[in-house]
């Protein structure tokens, strides 16, 4: 029997991530609104830096069918006026703080046949 896996992401998981931002983002969204593979290799190496993680991806037979990145941040709420600000642009160079006291949601993403479970529990 296949099972939901929920886990950080690594850079081994970088073209199902792609598939699903592309699925997500770039079809019904548009293109402009997509991460680039360069992008989400630097959230992976920023965000995963060291435990637990921010970057995580929920794995279905094996194939990345989901991701979502958080990001702690000492930026208040009172500053996150929009998702630009609060990421600096998705690239959370001046955003990220593994020691911030408040934690931003980056990104949800999810491919359409991903497990109805796997956004409903976490696994």
């Amino acid at each position: 029997m296949s099972s939901l896996k929920v886990c950080p992401a690594t850079p081994a998981d970088l073209a199902g991530i792609m598939r699903v931002e592309e699925v997500s983002w770039g079809e019904g969204v548009g293109a402009e609104s997509m991460a680039s593979e360069e992008t989400m290799r630097h959230r992976i190496a920023l965000c995963n830096a060291s435990l637990p993680g921010w970057f995580w991806v929920a794995k279905f037979r094996r194939e990345v069918v989901a991701d979502f990145v958080l990001q702690p941040t000492r930026k208040p709420p009172s500053e996150c006026t929009g998702w630009e600000m609060a990421t600096d642009r998705g690239q959370l160079d001046g955003t990220f703080d593994a020691k911030g006291e408040y934690v931003y949601g980056v990104s949800l993403a999810a491919l359409p046949t991903a497990p109805a479970c796997a956004m409903a529990s976490g696994g």
